[in-house]
């Protein structure tokens, strides 16, 4: 994917704010290889951990603020490989009952294949 310059410059300005709001280094590059890697361990059956898997969700929530903030031709570019991700996440966990009104998609799924560990979680999602 190519980006002009001024998308670059429009994404780096992103970075650069949000950035400054987690105290951590937030970046496109950085939380979609983060959301990629918890999509394939979804794809795996590697999820043990029940609260690393909620915790690693603030990749793709993360992901969410940059498309936001974005103008709309960057967002539209940017979405493409986020989308590749999402339908890979999507086919790799289920819906939890009663949760889908709760948030965004990747917030009331949890992975087909999972550790016992996550019964019960349910009721938190």
């Amino acid at each position: 994917m190519m980006l002009s310059e001024i998308e670059i410059i429009e994404l780096l300005s992103i970075k650069e704010r949000l950035t400054v709001e987690y105290s951590s280094t937030v970046s496109y590059d950085s939380c979609l290889t983060l959301w990629a890697d918890l999509v394939h361990r979804c794809e795996r059956g590697s999820v043990d951990c029940v609260y690393e898997y909620f915790d690693d969700l603030h990749a793709r929530r993360r992901l969410q603020r940059i498309l936001d903030a974005c103008s709309p031709n960057l967002r539209s570019k940017l979405s493409q490989k986020v989308y590749i991700f999402d339908k890979r996440f999507f086919a790799a966990t289920e819906s939890v009952a009663g949760a889908a009104s709760k948030g965004e998609f990747w917030e009331t799924r949890i992975p087909i294949c999972r550790s016992p560990e996550f019964v019960g979680w349910e009721e938190f999602i």
